[in-house]
């Protein structure tokens, strides 16, 4: 397994202590150690063998994967449990009342629209992120303004994608599609999240 350290630039923190964590899969063994590395059942391998596996093959069920691509073991010094986020939720809710609370806390926050929450995400990641993140929220601004100015104007349906396509062929002599074909990008994709603010405007 890779060193999750260089594979993504957030960390999880919890009560101070980092968690490992490398793509979609999180360390079980850290989430273990910061909630007090309590014994028994409650270790991330008598978890996976007991309580935990009912879970564990929904999840393998769910995603169409073998058990052995979202939960791991590496061994040697250093050793781990790894799972998929979606058990490692579930392993932390199991794990710990404290831990339970935190997850609930922040899936309600996301539920609720709390921006305070968007605030916190974007100040763990790079200034190159920061800055696109930016851009894109500008962009949404701009985009709700254009619409709600044209639904004043009685643009109803495809009315809305008529105007795009005929402010792209103004600013770049081409509508959507072809934007998409010449970005190499799928169908129905949104174009303007893959702008370069400043070359595409310029262009």
């Amino acid at each position: 397994m890779k060193d999750s350290s260089k594979s993504t630039h957030i960390e999880l923190v919890y009560n101070g202590k980092r968690i490992r964590h490398d793509g979609d899969l999180i360390c079980l063994t850290d989430l273990w150690k910061v909630s007090g590395q309590p014994s028994g059942k409650r270790d991330p391998r008598r978890w996976k063998e007991e309580a935990g596996k009912e879970f564990i093959d929904s999840v393998s069920q769910k995603l169409n994967v073998p058990t052995a691509d979202i939960y791991k073991t590496t061994r040697g010094r250093g050793g781990a449990s790894w799972g998929h986020w979606q058990i490692a939720l579930a392993y932390a809710k199991y794990l710990s009342p404290e831990l339970h609370i935190h997850v609930n806390e922040i899936y309600m926050r996301y539920q609720t629209g709390d921006i305070t929450l968007a605030d916190e995400i974007v100040d763990k990641v790079t200034p190159e992120q920061q800055e696109r993140h930016a851009t894109r929220t500008l962009g949404k601004v701009a985009r709700n303004f254009l619409t709600e100015t044209l639904s004043k104007h009685e643009v109803r349906g495809y009315g809305y994608m008529h105007c795009t396509n005929s402010t792209y062929k103004g600013l770049f002599g081409k509508n959507a599609k072809q934007l998409r074909e010449e970005r190499d990008l799928p169908a129905r994709k949104n174009v303007r999240d893959h702008m370069n603010i400043i070359i595409d405007m310029i262009r």
